[in-house]
């Protein structure tokens, strides 16, 4: 695993917004060091700073340092894909040629190439932020089965996100105030979250198979939340020894899929 943490505030309108300094985001970022031991790397620009705690797994060279960035698009991510040499067959076909082996590179090649629609062609486990500095919108998106976590908290002036509720109660402007309906319900369930609801009061979730995207140009944040996932067709005409063949077939190629690594 890996962790992420970022800020930005919008940069239109009148009034200055109050951001965090590069020095107050290292120390946030740091609180997951425990989560991406290997390396750590911090990015500014304008109005947003993006930061990433590595554990690597994937290409452990520098090549696969995050902060990530391609043109306009500056990505950090957590996870991996399943399906990236498939990815990289498509995408160098299309005439893209990869400096690294990192599936970090791949997946910031697909959202140059298919924008928001490369959620749907992605298969594994993730959660990323990346920001457009040309539109100046920063979009969080997480998987379908929402393995990996990514939380965020937001005002109309400034934005936050973290792989850790915590790391987000940290930050000078955020009140760790406790969600009491949320407390209530993790004392029955256990349950951490409810939708996007967590333990703490304004501090929400990023839902498996969602993308959430905040346009900071204008005079304040605007928010566009959207579900990118609908999920499988489940098939109702086969017989239960077809059946049996087919979930045994589907979790071999699973399992060997997620049996690929480099350390």
């Amino acid at each position: 695993m890996c962790g992420l943490f970022g800020a930005a505030s919008r940069s239109g309108g009148t009034g200055a917004p109050q951001q965090l300094t590069e020095h107050e985001a290292i120390r946030l970022r740091d609180l997951l060091t425990r989560r991406g031991p290997d390396d750590a790397g911090c990015w500014s620009h304008r109005n947003v700073t993006l930061t990433h705690r590595r554990l690597a797994v994937l290409d452990p060279t520098p090549a696969g340092a995050q902060p990530m960035h391609l043109g306009d698009l500056h990505l950090v991510y957590n996870g991996e894909l399943y399906n990236d040499a498939e990815l990289r067959a498509e995408l160098t076909k299309l005439g893209i040629t990869f400096r690294s082996h990192s599936d970090t590179e791949t997946l910031l090649h697909a959202w140059a190439t298919w924008g928001t629609q490369a959620l749907t062609r992605l298969r594994g486990m993730f959660a990323f932020a990346i920001y457009d500095s040309r539109l100046n919108t920063l979009t969080l998106a997480r998987d379908p089965l929402g393995i990996k976590p990514l939380y965020f908290w937001h005002d109309t002036n400034e934005l936050a996100f973290a792989s850790e509720p915590f790391v987000l109660t940290k930050h000078p402007r955020i009140t760790a105030r406790p969600d009491m309906a949320m407390i209530s319900a993790y004392l029955t369930t256990i349950r951490t979250t409810l939708g996007d609801r967590t333990l703490f009061e304004g501090i929400r979730s990023v839902r498996p198979g969602e993308m959430v995207s905040f346009d900071l140009g204008g005079e304040r944040i605007v928010t566009q939340r959207k579900h990118f996932w609908t999920g499988p067709r489940i098939r109702d005409d086969l017989a239960p020894d077809d059946a049996a063949a087919l979930v045994r077939a589907t979790l071999g190629e699973s399992i060997s899929r997620h049996l690929r690594a480099d350390v």
